[in-house]
């Protein structure tokens, strides 16, 4: 979680040289941009879905629909925020 990436980051900081921290932060650039073409709305890959989606069905989906498809996206990616946070501060606290 994101937690967890500071930290791993904080760890690399102090003991890397100036490549293992280019590494690092390339290793995390490629993660973000494989975790945003996942197919949910919200994000560039919910994004594609859509369009391919539009272009099998021969027509746009309506707005409404894909109004309340994103707010569930969105409350979904919230929840998994949430829960990768709280165990990222779990795993910090059990550790100690």
């Amino acid at each position: 979680g994101p937690i967890g990436v500071i930290k791993q980051g904080a760890k690399v900081s102090t003991k890397a040289t100036a490549t293992d921290l280019a590494l690092f932060a390339a290793i995390i650039s490629v993660n973000l941009c494989v975790l945003n073409m996942v197919p949910l709305p919200g994000l560039d890959g919910g994004q594609v879905a859509v369009v391919l989606i539009e272009l099998v069905r021969g027509g746009r989906i309506r707005k409404d629909v894909m109004d309340e498809i994103n707010a569930y996206a969105v409350l979904a990616l919230l929840g998994i925020t949430g829960w990768t946070t709280l165990a990222d501060i779990r795993n910090i606290i059990v550790q100690k």
